[in-house]
């Protein structure tokens, strides 16, 4: 991904927490599916059984030079193509979705985050409602 083009500014994690980001999916209609894929941000506590309910994607990343924007905190965010489409066919009609995707919840740009979750990544999936594939 073309992290560049990308000024996004993350919310900290809190240190020691075992905090990860959520992103919120916004829904769309169908007839409304050329729309622009809309989502936030949210910070939350893996130990907190309390903790909002989310969905893991897996997904290929695909060729990381074609992008696509999307709107992150009504921000233009850019997303390997493969993401984007995924995002577009994963949103739901009436209501938000929550979903972990390592492109967008990690701060790829932050080498100590993106190690940190490397090591928290099967956690997460473990705390998963369900995993999402897309291929």
């Amino acid at each position: 991904m073309e992290q560049s083009t990308n000024h996004f500014k993350y919310a900290a994690l809190k240190p020691f927490a075992n905090e990860i980001r959520l992103l919120i999916l916004e829904p769309c209609s169908k007839t409304g599916s050329h729309t622009a894929v809309h989502c936030s941000l949210q910070n939350s506590c893996l130990d907190d059984p309390n903790g909002p309910s989310y969905e893991a994607l897996s997904y290929v990343w695909g060729d990381a030079s074609i992008t696509e924007p999307i709107l992150l905190q009504g921000q233009p965010f850019r997303v390997t193509r493969a993401l984007w489409t995924a995002l577009r066919y994963l949103r739901l009609e009436d209501r938000r979705r929550t979903i972990w995707v390592d492109a967008i919840c990690i701060n790829q740009e932050d080498v100590q985050e993106r190690e940190e979750h490397v090591g928290r990544m099967s956690e997460v999936y473990k705390n998963a409602l369900r995993g999402l594939l897309w291929m």
